[in-house]
């Protein structure tokens, strides 16, 4: 694994006054402008990338002081290196943001007019109508929600947390309620989950964050600073509107997300150049990829898909 540094280049820009844990899920949102969480957007990514096929991934829990002081440097907006944290730590903050929420995502009322319901298909109808006086923060937390949950239940046998695993953990999480109706909480997102194809459909894709053009990516024209602090001093003054940027002392590798980047790879002189020549072969497709912009032998820059 790389040994891969998470900068918070943009955690500076947002409002201290702003609490992230136990904050208010809309001001939190505004303050990114109107985007997930930075923190919360990369955990989740990492997590896809490195632990699927963990067992118990978000049943287990991480340890206890590691979690203490991820958080403190998080509501700091302080960096931190997520090779210094375990999968389950990372799992364990996740789940700590979304607990602490001044306001879950679901009122409670959602319950009673779920279960009022008997025929699939109405059910199907009134979570969707539910979603849809949801307000944009929550919807967007929701929606990526349901694509990790997805990916991790892609991987259950590995794992052992299938859908039902994960509402166990979850539904009284996302949803307000009391102690009796916890079950019922378990019980609604399970069925979003199974039935997330017909609930989102093309919203779900629409809703998601839009990954950011390429187009508009501005990278530092030269790379090939061999100490790990230069390379961070020029992306802090060259790098703008980038959600998330990691550096590697030891390939001097750039990272960000844009759209499913169809190619293997693609070679030039500086960032910049390789930019251009993948903005018009990257296609459309709407699923966010990573890619990796990579100071190769002769001063050459890559890009390779992370698949």
């Amino acid at each position: 694994m790389n040994n891969l540094v998470y900068y918070n280049l943009n955690l500076g820009n947002t409002p201290s006054h702003v609490k992230l844990f136990g904050g208010n899920l809309q001001d939190i949102y505004q303050s990114y402008g109107n985007k997930l969480p930075q923190f919360f957007e990369q955990f989740l990514i990492n997590i896809e990338k490195n632990g699927l096929n963990i067992s118990g991934i978000y049943r287990e829990s991480g340890n206890n002081d590691m979690t203490k002081k991820l958080k403190d440097l998080i509501e700091k907006r302080q960096d931190f290196d997520l090779n210094e944290y375990h999968i389950h730590v990372q799992t364990s903050i996740v789940k700590l943001f979304l607990r602490e929420l001044r306001r879950k995502i679901f009122p409670q009322n959602i319950l009673s007019q779920f279960y009022g319901i008997k025929a699939n298909s109405d059910r199907i109808e009134c979570v969707i109508n539910a979603i849809s006086c949801l307000d944009s923060s929550c919807k967007s937390v929701l929606y990526r929600l349901v694509r990790h949950f997805t990916m991790i239940n892609d991987h259950s046998a590995n794992n052992l947390m299938d859908f039902y695993n994960i509402s166990v953990v979850f539904g009284p999480t996302l949803i307000e309620c009391d102690v009796l109706e916890m079950l019922k909480s378990v019980d609604l997102i399970k069925f979003i989950l199974l039935n997330h194809d017909d609930i989102f459909k093309e919203q779900f894709y629409n809703y998601l964050e839009k990954p950011i053009e390429i187009s508009e990516l501005k990278f530092i024209d030269e790379c090939r600073n061999s100490n790990q602090n230069d390379i961070l001093s020029d992306a802090r003054k060259s790098i703008i509107s980038t959600p998330e940027i990691y550096i590697s002392s030891t390939n001097k590798l750039i990272r960000t997300y844009t759209d499913d980047i169809k190619l293997t790879r693609v070679s030039d002189s500086t960032p910049h150049s390789v930019l251009q020549r993948l903005n018009k072969t990257s296609g459309d497709a709407r699923n966010k990829k990573f890619f990796n912009i990579v100071a190769g032998p002769s001063n050459t820059f890559s890009i390779v898909p992370n698949r």
